[in-house]
This record gives C-alpha cells, structure tokens and sequence, in this order.
C-alpha cells in the first residue's frame, strides 16, 4: 500500500475508533441484524437467513449517514480533510479513507457471515443461500458507503449532510422495491417513480455542479417530460430497468432469489466505482479552491 494512502487509512481509522463513530456505526448494524434473525428466524421460524439480511439492510438508512457525517462533513473552513489534501493527492486521500469506512462495515459483515453455522444448530439452514445474503449485504453497504462519502465530500454542514445522505439511501431503497412492484407498469406507480429518479438526479445535479438554478429547470423540465411519456406508456419499461440499474438494494434482491447473481455483483461495485471517482473530483475542487 502506498505510504501516504497509509497514513490516511490509519489516521481516519483512528478517528473512528477513538470516537464513538466507528464504534455507533458497528453497534446500530449488528443490533438490527440480531433483531431481524429474532422476529424473522427464530420467532418466525423461517429457514432463509438472508431474508433477514434483507431486512437489515434497511439499518443503512441511518448508520450510512452517521458515518458520512460524523467522519467528513465540518463545520468551519479549515478541516482535516484540507490540510490532508496539502500533502496526498485527491485519489490517494479518498482511498485512504474508503478503506477506513471498509475496515469498520467489515465488522457487521464478519459477524454476519458466522451467524448461519450458529443457526444451523438449532435448524435447518440452506447455505449457499445464505451466503449469497451475506454477499447482497455486504456489497450494498459498500455502495452506499461511496454514495456516503461523495455527499459528505460535498457538503461541511453536519445536519445538511446526514439529511441528504439519508435522503438519498431511503430513496435509493424505495427505488429498489418500486421496480419490484410495478410489473404491471401501472401509471401511478410509474408517475411515483418518475419523481423518485428525478429526485435523486436532481440531488446529484446540485451537488455536483452547485448551481440550483440548474437543478431547478432540469426538474421542472423532467417532471413534465415523465409525465408525458408515462401517460403514452412509453416509459414505463425504460423507467422500471432504470430504477433496477441505479438501485443497490436490487442488486442485493438479485444475489438473494437468485435471479442475476453477476449483476448483484457488478452493479453495486460499478456504483461504487462512479461515486468514488465522483468524490475524487470533489476533493480535487476543493484543493484547487484552497490555493
């Protein structure tokens, strides 16, 4: 590993276990995980462990924003984060802490994947299957995750930061189960869609190009040209598959029924991939800013 990724990685792990933020993160993750396998497993009687891993995930919805805004997002103009970019570069600075932010989703995960020989003492577990949950999990987490960092790359103010990160996963989760539902290409579920994605671009837009005005017309415009389409039916497959190609959590349905087991796997690391390019840049804004 190179020298100055390093130094990043251990400084921001550090940060996060000397704090309660590392410790928070894994707390609230497994405690959600325990509370699933109770009401689902072990109450419920059911034998599919990444069922629960399915319903666990929901927990990233608060833990991703509490990391992101815990760990990056400032108050004030001089941070941590400026005085690191003096010496590391822009990619050498996101890597450093994404590894960090892996380290700690590591724990969860861990202990998630020694859970199905556990249960399997007690009754019958399919484990292929369940490793297969373990998997949607982990790499759904670590796609929003890089969403997380992007966003707290983007924004110092604390509140504003965890709003929109968790914002922006809830929509993300809600984006996942409307390209489930709506088979049927139903027109109003199709116009509730059509808002979901315009929501997120626009989100997007703003934070990255940080003009409002921009992000204003594209959704006056979007909105009306998803109504058209959505009326004359011409939308309703492109915006249901888009929906599934944006969307983690479908990734991880994919992994979990069995149904796309490469896609569950290579959509959310392209996720991944996008949004740490995107913070990248971001970072390399705010050096150029800087001096």
């Amino acid at each position: 590993m190179n020298k100055r990724i390093s130094t990043v990685y251990k400084r921001e792990l550090k940060a996060l276990f000397c704090s309660p933020v590392g410790w928070l993160f894994i707390a609230l993750n497994l405690i959600t995980v325990g509370v699933c396998i109770a009401i689902l497993n072990i109450k419920g009687g059911y034998i599919s462990y990444e069922y629960s891993l399915e319903a666990a995930s929901l927990a990233f919805c608060l833990t991703v924003p509490l990391l992101s805004t815990l760990s990056l997002s400032r108050e004030g103009k001089r941070t941590e984060t400026d005085i690191l970019l003096r010496y590391t570069s822009s990619g050498e600075l996101t890597v450093g802490k994404f590894l960090a932010w892996i380290t700690v989703f590591s724990a969860p995960v861990s202990v998630s994947a020694c859970l199905p020989p556990l249960l399997g003492m007690w009754g019958k577990i399919y484990y292929p299957a369940a490793y297969m949950g373990v998997a949607g999990y982990a790499l759904s987490g670590l796609a929003l995750l890089a969403l997380g960092m992007y966003i707290a790359s983007a924004i110092r103010r604390p509140w504003l930061c965890f709003a929109v990160t968790a914002l922006s996963v809830i929509l993300l989760n809600v984006a996942a189960n409307l390209a489930r539902i709506t088979a049927e290409y139903n027109t109003v579920a199709f116009v509730i869609c059509a808002v979901v994605l315009l929501a997120l671009i626009t989100v997007a837009l703003f934070f990255y190009l940080e003009n409002t005005l921009v992000a204003i017309i594209f959704a006056a415009v979007g909105s009306v040209t998803a109504v058209v389409l959505t009326l004359t039916d011409f939308l309703a497959p492109v915006m249901r598959e888009t929906l599934e190609f944006i969307s983690p959590q479908h990734a991880q349905y994919s992994l979990i029924y069995g149904t796309a087991a490469l896609e569950g796997i290579v959509q959310p690391l392209m996720f991944c991939a996008v949004f740490l390019i995107l913070t990248v840049l971001r970072f390399e804004n705010r050096r150029r800013k800087e001096n």
